[in-house]
């Protein structure tokens, strides 16, 4: 699919056009961080009218290198905190049109990669990475759903090469969900004061690692193989769960019902006396 003029439907007081691409992608940024720092509302959509508001129409075809290269770090960002498969379309069309290799931290086609995987298009991502020789030795986990039905998030197989989907019966029922990542100090120090405090928590408490492009299976194999009343599933989709505006960690709903009854975020005194009544239940 060839894509020329990009237009974002439902954009509000768009940038004007003869701002740089730098400036629209810090502007971006910079209300962003505004939105997280606000820890309520539907942060997902409020960064994507972020975005839309500096990126509302987009010439591709004109773009300069240095412009592409903002502009594809501005659509890493929105996607990160709400995966979008059109948004992704056009990242890969940037990196085509631009290469983008020599982007810092990660490559232009690295982060079309994170999108195609934070979109859970492991066939699409398949096929980018058959592009680019920087991805020779990369290897994608084979997907296996274990029944039918609805599937939120999938868990990781022994070997680490399979990831099988499935569902979750707190996700509409009752227990804890634990928003978090091994790679988070705080979900670790979170983790290991559960671990003190409460005891095992059994089938009531499931442990989520959030939906994003960079699965890191690896980091997640090893802690559940060494914290197994505590291995981390993995989301699928925001789409599967509502209730989770951003995928901050660590973060704590309490359902009950398959509703919320008490939440938390971040890892602090507020969170360890939610986790003190939940567990007292």
């Amino acid at each position: 699919m060839e894509l020329g003029l990009l237009t974002c439907v439902g954009a509000t007081d768009v940038a004007h056009s003869s701002e740089s691409f730098e400036s629209r992608f810090h502007a971006f940024r910079a209300e962003a961080a505004k939105v997280l720092a606000l820890r309520e509302g539907n942060r997902r959509s409020e960064i994507r009218v972020a975005f839309d508001r500096q990126f509302a129409t987009v010439d591709l075809p004109s773009l300069s290198s240095d412009d592409a290269g903002y502009f594809l770090r501005a659509l890493a960002d929105v996607t990160f905190h709400q995966p979008d498969a059109d948004l992704t379309a056009v990242a890969m069309q940037v990196v085509l049109r631009h290469e983008l290799t020599e982007l810092q931290p990660l490559s232009g086609p690295r982060l079309v990669d994170q999108m195609l995987l934070g979109d859970r298009s492991f066939g699409g991502a398949a096929a980018w990475r058959a592009r680019f020789s920087e991805f020779d030795d990369a290897l994608l986990p084979q997907v296996e759903r274990l029944n039918s039905g609805h599937h939120r998030m999938y868990t990781i197989s022994e070997d680490g090469r399979h990831l099988l989907e499935l569902d979750s019966h707190i996700a509409t029922g009752d227990g804890l969900i634990v928003v978090g990542h091994p790679a988070c100090g705080f979900s670790r120090a979170a983790a290991e004061w559960m671990r003190d405090q409460l005891g095992d928590t059994g089938t009531r408490l499931l442990w989520l690692a959030p939906v994003d492009g960079n699965l890191q299976l690896t980091m997640l194999l090893q802690w559940n193989r060494q914290f197994p009343s505590q291995a981390f599933a993995i989301a699928r989709s925001s789409d599967d769960w509502q209730f989770i505006d951003t995928w901050d960690t660590p973060q704590f709903f309490w359902l009950a019902g398959g509703r919320i009854r008490e939440r938390s975020a971040g890892w602090n005194e507020g969170s360890r006396a939610l986790l003190r009544r939940f567990n007292a239940e």
